[in-house]
């Protein structure tokens, strides 16, 4: 990346702007982040590929009928391969999962944790509340993970969980039932299971309700964002409540 770029001294008021603005909030609007790849590198340009065609163009193929045989594969000379990463439905010994142990949850409060609600845990639970993170291995031998994103998600969830999880949903589900009482946060990729183990609670939305018709997105997103003046402003507003 170059540092005029890294160091949002471009010159150019709009790209600078974006630069400082995904340093302060960690995002960025649709539009800013178009104006900032328009200022990519020569060696991001692709030239001669669907990228680099005018809208008109592409309204054009997209009208024609398919053209039958394989599609011609472009190799540009000089660029770095890319290797597939494998993936792999069960987690790394990293991650610290272990089999579901009902014994670690009977008589006592149980928070579920999913892979995919990893955000603070709700001020309001109980001290002695167990804390446990759930990997279900029916939805992983489907939905297979590379390790980078194991890694990811497990760093998170040891922070947040006592205990890492990782079985089949019958094997889960069973080590629950001896649990005083089972909470979590609604989690439409565990649907099948988890609203049979968990009182769950609907997640809370990220942003405040817009009433008003929007005609556009950048219309919405200023009514939306209205007040808020960064990431973290807007998930303080958000805190999840333990029910």
């Amino acid at each position: 990346m170059p540092a005029d770029i890294r160091e949002a001294s471009t010159g150019v008021p709009v790209v600078d702007q974006a630069v400082h603005a995904l340093y302060a909030t960690g995002m960025l609007h649709n539009h800013a982040r178009m104006w900032l790849a328009s200022y990519a590198p020569e060696s991001w340009h692709s030239p001669g590929s669907v990228i680099d065609t005018s809208y008109e163009a592409l309204d054009r193929m997209a009208r024609q009928p398919a053209q039958p045989g394989r599609r011609e594969r472009r190799v540009v000379l000089g660029s770095p391969s890319s290797i597939e990463p494998r993936l792999t439905a069960e987690p790394p010994d990293e991650v610290g999962c272990t089999v579901p142990d009902p014994a670690a949850v009977a008589g006592r409060d149980v928070w579920l944790v999913p892979p995919w609600s990893l955000g603070e845990l709700p001020a309001s639970l109980p001290a002695d509340t167990q804390v446990i993170g759930v990997f279900v291995a029916d939805f992983h031998r489907a939905w297979p993970w590379n390790n980078r994103r194991w890694h990811f998600v497990g760093t998170r969830m040891t922070e947040l969980a006592s205990q890492r999880w990782y079985g089949d949903a019958a094997v889960i589900g069973a080590a629950l039932n001896g649990a005083r009482r089972v909470r979590s946060i609604a989690e439409p990729h565990l649907a099948p299971w988890l609203a049979r183990w968990a009182d769950c609670r609907a997640a809370s939305a990220l942003f405040p309700p817009v009433d008003r018709r929007c005609d556009s997105f950048s219309q919405w997103w200023r009514r939306a964002t209205r007040g808020l003046d960064s990431a973290a402003s807007l998930l303080a507003v958000n805190e999840v409540p333990a029910g």
